[in-house]
């Protein structure tokens, strides 16, 4: 009886650690899409203002080579 015991609170042990590692698991999903949601709003900022400074950087190189050729 004492051995069916023992097995059992092995068992039980090992749901629990699995149990709590895969709350461990969401936890960290969780945390990782917010990081994501977080790059993703500032390349969103990035891209509006890298966009018309292409434009103007773009410009600037063919008056350049407009003028110097």
């Amino acid at each position: 009886m004492a051995t069916i015991t023992a097995a059992a609170r092995a068992a039980v042990a090992r749901l629990s650690g699995t149990v709590t590692h895969f709350a461990n698991l969401a936890n960290r999903n969780e945390e990782l899409e917010a990081q994501l949601q977080q790059l993703r709003s500032s390349f969103n900022i990035l891209q509006v203002f890298a966009t018309p400074f292409a434009a103007v950087l773009i410009c600037i190189i063919a008056i350049a080579a407009w003028r110097f050729t």
